[in-house]
């Protein structure tokens, strides 16, 4: 998002792909291997330590993989900051 056509009027960064598609080819790639890694996760953390804890190894990694969920949310409050106010260019004026 940091160097895609987002936010073009009120960003103070340099736009580095223009396209459109491939902004929205990155984000399905990301998407379809963050599921597919954090359902992995999910899987395996229980079988990783023994048979009576592992009902709190699976809420243990549900909980974190919620909690990362949250984290990353958060954060876009803070990279809409960056990209609008931190950059070396100044915003167009409409």
């Amino acid at each position: 998002m940091l160097i895609c056509n987002f936010r073009s009027a009120h960003r103070t960064w340099e736009i580095l792909i223009y396209n459109t598609w491939i902004y929205i080819a990155l984000a399905i790639s990301m998407s379809t291997c963050s599921g597919y890694f954090s359902a992995l996760a999910l899987m395996y953390a229980p079988k990783q330590v023994e048979e009576s804890k592992s009902t709190v190894a699976g809420m243990i990694a549900a909980f974190f993989l919620m909690f990362g969920v949250i984290c990353g949310t958060l954060l876009t409050f803070v990279i809409l900051w960056f990209i609008d106010s931190v950059g070396p260019l100044q915003p167009t004026k409409l």
